[in-house]
């Protein structure tokens, strides 16, 4: 058994117990990484959930973190690691302030897992269409997310292929909160959960 590199796309208001779960089960030095939005002076915040939580203490796992929209393929590509105050830089230096580039960058194909997150109430406050409109927002985010891996994860195996290598990229793990995205999602890969979020 082997140190797993876990990628988490988007954010959810349970992450916190997400994140510990996930230490408990993993193998030790493990990475898990969360790209999402959430700039980085937040995040510590957001993972108390207003005081419901307490600080994370994980023994197995290492939080790496990358902030960006997952949904870019642009910014799939090569994500960007970004400081929690306490990564050292890619020379392994002293500590990058919180908020900073380390100096690290990974591709799509480090990851044994990724998991695309339901990112819901992440979007534009709308005040018109409330909850449902929000799922579809949401599920909008995960599939543009899903396709993007996908078209990369493709292109990087032609490429691989093209000089001889084999490579076969884990495809991800999608929330989807509406039926009728799961629907259209069942159509471009097998790889999604319901959630009722």
């Amino acid at each position: 058994d082997e140190a797993e590199r876990i990628l988490f796309c988007g954010w959810r208001r349970d992450m916190a117990d997400m994140i510990n779960e996930v230490d408990q089960d993993a193998m030790p030095g493990s990475e898990l990484w969360l790209f999402n939005a959430v700039p980085m002076h937040e995040r510590a915040e957001r993972l108390l959930d207003k005081g419901n939580k307490a600080p994370l203490q994980l023994k197995r796992l290492r939080l790496r973190h990358v902030v960006g929209n997952p949904s870019s393929r642009r910014e799939l590509v090569s994500l960007q690691e970004i400081s929690d105050g306490s990564a050292p830089d890619a020379a392994g230096g002293d500590a990058v302030m919180l908020g900073q580039p380390t100096g690290r960058r990974v591709m799509l194909s480090y990851f044994t897992s990724i998991l695309i997150l339901s990112d819901c109430g992440m979007g534009e406050a709308d005040q018109s269409g409330g909850v449902e409109r929000d799922v579809e927002a949401a599920d909008c985010r995960s599939l543009a997310t899903a396709l993007g891996i996908q078209d990369i994860q493709k292109a990087t195996v032609l490429r691989q292929q093209a000089l001889g290598r084999k490579l076969e990229p884990q495809p991800p793990t999608v929330e989807i909160l509406d039926i009728r995205t799961a629907r259209q999602m069942s159509l471009i890969s097998e790889g999604y959960v319901m959630s009722n979020h």
